[in-house]
């Protein structure tokens, strides 16, 4: 070799480089070599050269250790190598050097907030727009505050889902405190609340979520379900026909509606949403069960039977299907049929109640047939039973007085028609049943 061994070539190799560096600081200054050092450390960072990159910031910083942006580059180049904690201690130090260097704090923010370490995250930020106070801050802020909530709601979703009730509500309310246009955690609770049987609350968060998203379909659903349930038909109508306005395809809302407007004695409409749910499913027993009803109800007896003898067709032992069909009969004077039908329904009631001797709807049909079928004191014993156990049992009481009708007690038609009124929304039907109650007892004096 020319210059010897191997290491004079690399003593010679650094004084060059020395007197290179020296002519820089004389000719440029030490600031100005930092900076050179710091742009040179940003090309090797884009060309993926990290250890090099490495050695012309900490160079850098060595000659300028005031230079925010070779900490804030330094910062990001140990996300790359994935450094976090050096990352943050050379961002925390770029903002302890300069309290208005907002990159540092969107990049603080951002590292915590992958972390899910949104309580500190949320802390950068809020300091950033005190410090700060532009839009940028500002909009790093609400920003943090919105990923925030979004994972409370995350949270406590998951939380229910676990049975962890007290946890769940907790960061569901956490996350409609820190952003209260989030209509996720208020739908979450909706359901939650009316799943547990606590309906006013369900109905609070689902008014908020229509309040929010006025166009929200489940939380439609929901309140019409709640007013469904409560027997407030009038405004489970209003919120059924909203959320068939936002989905049209739905049979249950189809369904459901039409069973409001049936207890609104509003027949002819009924059977129209009845028959579009039909239409939508045709093989689903109870959607079509409660069409053959609003067909006799509305005397279409005709199609009432031939909808309840579809119904028989696919589940042979529907509950009260042929004590329906015996209802019927008797109306149009068939009664051998209405006989066979009844016959059919104490049959299929009594299986039932083999399997499970408390089935209220079993013992409350089971007393209807048998009052269609001329033993109305066996009727009578079976349905007082059912009123014992389960007293606000509306159904018990208008088969009471069906019961007490046969017997010609009509003193007992008379009370359980009204205790069945007590236990009504909307009681047109029973008012006419009074009526003509009322007029028999005039008869009998």
């Amino acid at each position: 070799m020319i210059f010897g061994d191997w290491g004079m070539m690399k003593l010679i190799v650094k004084t060059v480089v020395l007197c290179i560096a020296l002519v820089f600081i004389v000719v440029l200054g030490i600031p100005r070599l930092a900076v050179c050092l710091n742009n040179a450390g940003s090309a090797a960072y884009e060309q993926g050269r990290y250890d090099d990159a490495l050695g012309y910031f900490k160079t850098a910083l060595r000659l300028a250790p005031g230079s925010v942006d070779t900490f804030f580059n330094l910062a990001v180049l140990h996300e790359a190598m994935k450094k976090e904690d050096a990352a943050v201690a050379a961002y925390e130090q770029a903002i302890r050097l300069d309290s208005q260097y907002t990159p540092a704090y969107r990049a603080l923010v951002e590292i915590n907030a992958v972390r899910n370490n949104f309580e500190e995250a949320l802390r950068i930020a809020a300091q950033a727009d005190d410090r700060i106070h532009s839009v940028e801050t500002d909009e790093m802020k609400q920003d943090v505050t919105v990923r925030y909530a979004a994972e409370c709601a995350r949270i406590g979703i998951d939380a229910l889902s676990a049975g962890k009730k007290d946890e769940g509500i907790g960061f569901l309310n956490k996350a409609i405190a820190l952003n209260p246009g989030f209509v996720l955690p208020h739908e979450a609770l909706a359901y939650f609340y009316f799943k547990m049987g606590d309906h006013r609350q369900a109905e609070t968060s689902a008014r908020m979520v229509i309040k929010l998203d006025p166009r929200n379909l489940n939380a439609c659903q929901l309140l019409a379900d709640i007013f469904m349930g409560r027997q407030d038909f009038v405004t489970a109508v209003g919120y059924y026909k909203q959320a068939l306005e936002l989905n049209k395809k739905d049979a249950s809302l189809y369904n459901n509606l039409g069973l409001a407007l049936m207890n609104l004695e509003r027949l002819e409409e009924a059977r129209h949403y009845l028959s579009k749910a039909v239409m939508l499913v045709p093989k689903d027993v109870h959607f079509r069960y409660n069409l053959a009803s609003v067909c006799r109800d509305g005397q279409h007896f005709d199609e009432a039977v031939g909808f309840y003898r579809q119904v028989l067709a696919m589940k042979p032992d529907y509950p009260n299907v042929h004590n329906d069909l015996a209802d019927i009969y008797l109306h149009r004077g068939q009664d051998d049929l209405a006989a066979e039908e009844s016959a059919i329904e104490i049959k299929n009631s009594s299986k039932r109640l083999e399997k499970n001797p408390d089935d209220i709807e079993a013992l409350n049909n089971l007393a209807y047939a048998y009052a269609r079928s001329g033993d109305a004191a066996r009727g009578r014993t079976i349905i007082e039973g059912v009123i014992a156990r389960a007293s606000t049992y509306r159904q018990a009481y208008l088969t009471l007085a069906e019961v007490c009708k046969k017997l010609e007690d009509v003193g007992c038609a008379q009370q359980a028609f009204n205790q069945a009124k007590t236990l009504s929304k909307e009681t047109n039907f029973i008012d006419r049943e009074l009526m003509k109650l009322l007029e028999k007892s005039k008869g009998l004096n």
